[in-house]
């Protein structure tokens, strides 16, 4: 009888975390930099990134996510990158909190009296989501980075004669993310 009452009872502590598992899916992401050239302001818009989803569930509102995938925003910022996140789901809600690190590496480009910097760049976010259910979350992720200076350039002055050098820098990156992510395992 007592061991009933132990299965039943671990049973029922264990209801909550029957979301365990893993979810596999992709995840598009444009993004808006905030830049600088020189002092100036150079913001841009970019579409383009797509990235792979693996979330590992390992308790009910926590999830441990990694996102592959490529970005491209302009000649001067395209490359490889790949996200760690930790998504906390708010109880009774439709919403949630995300943070963690976009490891990204950047191609080095160059050309005509410009190029941009290669290398890694990381990038520490923090963010809310909507998931709309299970399999769609829309999140929203403001990101900061350490390493400012993505690009230069050189320009010829004519009216001093001198060759005048100009960096162009970065204060921060939004994404708007669409994730649609499938249980594959169930644990």
């Amino acid at each position: 009888m007592r061991i009933l009452k132990n299965f039943f009872t671990v049973l029922i502590l264990c209801l909550p975390l029957s979301a365990q598992g893993v979810n596999l899916g992709f995840r598009l992401e444009p993004i808006y930099v905030f830049a600088e050239d020189d002092g100036t302001s150079d913001n841009f818009f970019s579409p383009y990134s797509l990235k792979m989803s693996v979330i590992v569930e390992p308790i009910n509102s926590i999830g441990l996510e990694i996102r592959p995938g490529f970005l491209i925003a302009g000649e001067e910022f395209v490359g490889f990158e790949v996200g760690t996140f930790a998504n906390y789901k708010i109880p009774k809600s439709s919403f949630s909190i995300l943070v963690g690190i976009n490891h990204f590496y950047k191609t080095q480009t160059g050309g005509n009296n410009r190029g941009s910097e290669g290398g890694y760049f990381p990038f520490y976010g923090i963010g809310i989501g909507f998931n709309q259910n299970e399999n769609i979350r829309i999140d929203l992720s403001y990101f900061i980075t350490s390493r400012k200076e993505y690009a230069s350039y050189r320009y010829y002055d004519y009216s001093s004669l001198k060759v005048l050098h100009y960096k162009k820098t970065l204060t921060g990156v939004l994404r708007i993310g669409l994730n649609i992510a499938f249980n594959i395992i169930q644990f």
